[in-house]
């Protein structure tokens, strides 16, 4: 009898104990631990870093179209910008509301897409701001274009008057080269213009423009000289003849101020320079230098109130009045 009531007591034990470890199995099971959700002070922390880009990022955009990029250029940078901060009120929005963990996500994912925002908008202002150089350089070529074509036909001019006046195809033969080195520079330049390389068309166009101008003076140099071989050297008063007057002919200077070059020239000859007789040969000046001929013109236009037979003209030969 003591053993049977032993037996239940022992019994009545162990299925405590397996109820009691079954209860706790079964809490566990139905009632798992659930993850806390962000705190309102992280989720304002997100917002602050979201509101500190799209700071950065606005100006960086201001300061670009500040820089000269086009507005139509930085659109989209200021599309992104305008996301940013909707998607910071509606994060915000959320916050106030209690939804913690959608304020969070939002602001995430906002402040992923800003952070891409200021490398979005220095490319975007890098490449609008490199277009507007590349037209600029490209109308600074074609109005290069124009003047070096009309400097190539200003050499080509000079070269074919100084060929009229007598200038030999040897004495022209550095003109032309130098004509020829403009126009191929000025194709090139063209061809570079072309393949969209106006910054380099601008330095063959320049030196296009250098030849052409050598080409020019070279030219006309060529053609003095030719000009000078061909005009008399000497010339035989005949009767009405001034000093004036043979100075203004055309084979001698066409202009009748530079009569005070025959005058200096021939002083053996010419007591006054008003009063000279038929048959005299003064010697023509030719190698006189445009200083030379500006004095010679400016005495001759102010020479003065004057008199048949005053004598020689100091004035005109040294300078100083009478």
């Amino acid at each position: 009898m003591i053993l049977t009531h032993r037996a239940c007591r022992s019994v009545w034990w162990a299925l405590s104990v397996f109820l009691a470890a079954g209860l706790l199995l079964a809490g566990c099971a139905t009632a798992p631990v659930q993850p806390a959700g962000p705190t309102a002070d992280e989720v304002n922390q997100r917002l602050a870093a979201l509101e500190d880009c799209i700071a950065r990022s606005q100006q960086t955009v201001d300061a670009a179209l500040a820089a000269g990029a086009s507005r139509d250029d930085m659109a989209p940078s200021s599309t992104a910008v305008a996301q940013a901060r909707d998607a910071l009120a509606a994060a915000r929005q959320l916050l106030q509301e209690g939804k913690n963990q959608e304020a969070m996500d939002r602001a995430t994912q906002a402040l992923e897409n800003c952070n891409k925002i200021e490398a979005m908008a220095l490319q975007a202002r890098d490449a609008s701001l490199a277009r507007q150089r590349q037209a600029r350089l490209r109308a600074q070529a074609e109005a290069r274009i124009a003047q070096v074509t009309a400097d190539i036909e200003a050499a080509r001019q000079a070269i074919h008057a100084a060929e009229v006046a007598g200038a030999t195809a040897q004495e022209l033969a550095p003109a032309r080269s130098a004509l020829a080195n403009a126009e191929a520079a000025l194709q090139q330049a063209r061809d570079l213009l072309a393949q969209g390389d106006p910054e380099r068309a601008l330095e063959r166009l320049s030196l296009a423009a250098s030849d052409a101008r050598t080409a020019r003076d070279m030219a006309n140099e060529a053609g003095v000289a030719a000009a000078a071989r061909a005009k008399p050297t000497r010339y035989t008063v005949v009767r009405g003849d001034t000093l004036w007057g043979i100075s203004a002919s055309e084979p001698i200077y066409a202009n009748p101020f530079m009569w005070p070059l025959i005058y200096k020239a021939n002083r053996d000859q010419i007591r006054d320079p008003d009063l000279i007789y038929p048959k005299q040969v003064f010697a023509i000046p030719r190698d006189y230098s445009q200083e030379e001929a500006n004095t010679a013109i400016h005495r001759a236009r102010t020479r003065g109130p004057w008199r048949l037979g005053d004598g020689p003209d100091y004035y005109i030969l040294e300078g100083v009045r009478r």
